[in-house]
């Protein structure tokens, strides 16, 4: 029997076009996503919360072999306490994946000065013609939308709740509107 702490590992290979959905759940994860066809698009997408000792590691890399391919991955992460995210995002472009179009957006709120998250953005583009960003933020929680709801009567347990669950409501809405995506 593996460990908790063993990373799931997965490594698929799109040879259809069309959409992809991909979403992360388990603690530790290792992907690979190969865009191996014309017009195949790859959309991870992944909502972590951890409280305590929490820790998280995820190391996912999109690659671009074939032309005209779209991949986007999106990580939103609310931490508390001590809890930790390193997260280690790979966006490979082949040299025959010309017009290939991939983003990364990591998110993270930050409920306590003691949780922390690390962000390790690599890219390996070959191709001039193709579209390549990352996006990472890391964030304590707004004093003032804290204090908007407070002047609501809303109590501060209440009020992290309420915005957390706002940090992480779009994604989380995708994520519902994926009936038939590969769960990690």
């Amino acid at each position: 029997m593996s460990s908790p702490n063993t990373p799931r590992r997965a490594h698929h290979t799109l040879t259809t076009s069309g959409v992809h959905v991909f979403v992360v759940r388990s603690p530790h994860v290792v992907l690979t996503i190969d865009l191996a066809v014309r017009d195949a698009e790859a959309h991870i997408y992944g909502v972590y919360r951890g409280t305590d000792a929490a820790a998280y590691t995820l190391d996912i890399t999109q690659h671009h072999i074939a032309p005209h391919t779209v991949s986007a991955c999106t990580i939103y992460t609310v931490l508390d306490d001590s809890a930790t995210l390193t997260i280690t995002n790979t966006i490979r472009i082949a040299a025959d994946a010309h017009g290939a179009n991939a983003t990364a957006t990591l998110r993270t709120l930050l409920l306590a000065d003691t949780a922390r998250t690390v962000v390790t953005p690599h890219m390996d583009v070959i191709p001039a013609d193709v579209r390549s960003t990352h996006t990472a933020s890391a964030v304590p929680i707004s004093e003032v939308q804290r204090t908007y709801l407070h002047t609501r009567g809303i109590a501060d347990t209440k009020a992290v709740a309420l915005l957390a669950t706002a940090f992480t409501k779009d994604i989380e809405d995708h994520i519902a509107r994926a009936p038939h995506a590969i769960i990690m």
